[in-house]
Order: C-alpha cells, then structure tokens, then sequence
C-alpha cells in the first residue's frame, strides 16, 4: 500500500469521507458531533436514504458539516459522511472519537495548479487509457469551447473504485484560478479493506487497484 501523506508537492488530501459506525446510537453520533463543531444544528436530511428509516444534516448557516442515516436497513449501523473541505476535519474527528468504524466511501484529491498541469494530466489519462483498454473510460464538459473545464473519468458508475481528472479550475472560476486541475480516486472498499481504510491516510486510497497504482506513480512528483 502507498503510505505516505504527500508527493512531490502535491498533499493527497479526502474529498469524501462516508463510514459505517457499528453499536454508535444516532443521538449519540449527533450529539458529539455537535459538541465539536460550535452553532451547528440538525435539520431533515432530503435525498435518498438507501434503505434507512431517518436521515440528519448538521449544519451551520447554509453549509453542511455531514450527513447522518440510521434506523430501519436490515440493522444495518448508522451511516455518515462529509463532502469537499469538511471531509477532512470529519475523517479525523470520527477516527478521533469512534475508532471501530469502518470506511464505506473515500475519494482522495491531489490538486495541481500551474499552467502545465492539465496537459500533464491529460497525458496521464490517455497512458493509462492504452494500459488499462478493458476499464471503462468516458468524458464530459466543454470539449471544444475549452472555457467550462473537462472530466476524464476512469470506472463505472456502479464500480467499486472510479477515477476521475478534471479542471476544477474551470468549472468552479469563482475561486479564481483557473490553472486549477484536480486527480481524484473514489473508492467503496469491500471486506475487510474497509476496516484498513478507516485508519489510513487518504493516499493509500490510490493503492486500492493495479490502475490506481499506476496512476500514483504517473502522478508523482507533478506541481
């Protein structure tokens, strides 16, 4: 497994972090997850529940800290998650304070932001496209106006683990710069690997396939 936290100048950081939390009561996870974040508060969860009798977003103002499913599924424990920048700081307060859970979603991002980069990641893709002809590749965005950003996605929909290269940059210009391009590797881990994961830095995330591998390794040392 890849281990170690950073590359070249690139820190490998979550994007998404999703777990199961087995024995972990809903007012519980809640209430400590509260305690952490100061004027958050609890509003119905909107969207699907996969199963799952009652669903929460803690929140603060208009941004949601994470997302809460419990009750109902077969049994199954309850599920939270955070996304973008909050998946960070909620990955570390949830192996902080409830160490037997177990990592049902991660996506790890390495962000790039010098005028080369995109070409850099572009030839990245189409190498690994020529290593790997049987994963299922596919691309979306401005492919000939070149001002809204592009993704190349790696894996299906339905995969365990699916990549992604896109310009960030570009479909987000809000942030103001636009050399922005972002590598991500979405992983659902199986069986025991989900344990291993909830313990992991977000690199190793990237060691989960011969095709994450040897994407790492391309990515390497990039600015």
């Amino acid at each position: 497994m890849v281990w170690g936290e950073e590359y070249g100048s690139a820190p490998v950081v979550f994007d998404w972090y999703a777990a199961s939390f087995p024995g972990v009561d809903a007012d519980e996870f809640i209430g400590e997850f509260m305690a952490a974040n100061d004027s958050a508060s609890v509003m119905p969860f909107v969207g699907k529940t996969h199963g799952y009798e009652r669903g929460y977003r803690v929140v603060r103002g208009d941004e949601v800290l994470a997302s809460v499913l419990c009750g109902g599924n077969q049994g199954a424990p309850l599920n939270a998650w955070a996304s973008g920048s909050r998946s960070r700081g909620f990955a570390e307060w949830a192996r902080r304070r409830f160490a037997g859970h177990y990592l049902t979603r991660g996506d790890a991002a390495i962000d790039f932001n010098a005028p080369e980069s995109w070409g850099k990641v572009q030839d990245v893709f189409f190498d690994l496209r020529a290593m790997f002809p049987r994963v299922q590749t596919s691309v979306v965005g401005d492919l000939f106006g070149g001002r809204k950003g592009v993704t190349y996605y790696m894996g299906s929909v339905k995969s365990e683990a699916r990549m992604r290269f896109y310009q960030k940059g570009l479909q987000q210009p809000e942030a103001g710069n636009p050399h922005h391009v972002r590598a991500e590797y979405s992983v659902k881990p199986k069986g025991s690997l989900r344990e291993g994961f909830a313990v992991a830095p977000a690199s190793a995330l990237w060691s989960y396939s011969p095709l994450g591998r040897a994407a790492f390794q391309r990515l390497k040392g990039f600015d």
